[in-house]
């Protein structure tokens, strides 16, 4: 049996399946027209660089996020693990 993962869904899959997770740790959802961090998880980069519940997200790696929704800006937030990103908050 053959199983198709989207390639929107890989680090998920990778998560699920290595343990490694490529994203920066933290709960996103829009707070009125913004993508806004709503709970960064203890111990993930998110927490360990200090970005905080409430904090708005302007861009991710010099790419502005006031069309985006949460997936697209969720998107551009994973990753290989230990890849660098840049945010603007």
């Amino acid at each position: 049996m053959d199983i198709y993962i989207p390639e929107s869904k890989m680090e998920d899959y990778k998560l699920m399946t290595t343990g490694q997770y490529g994203g920066i740790g933290a709960i996103i959802r829009m707070v009125g027209e913004n993508v806004s961090v709503v709970d960064p998880y203890e111990g993930f980069p998110a927490q360990k660089f200090g970005i905080k519940a409430g904090d708005i997200i302007l861009e991710v790696s010099g790419k502005a996020t006031n069309d985006m929704n949460t997936e697209d800006v969720s998107n551009l937030l994973k990753g290989p693990a230990n890849k660098p990103v840049e945010i603007k908050l």
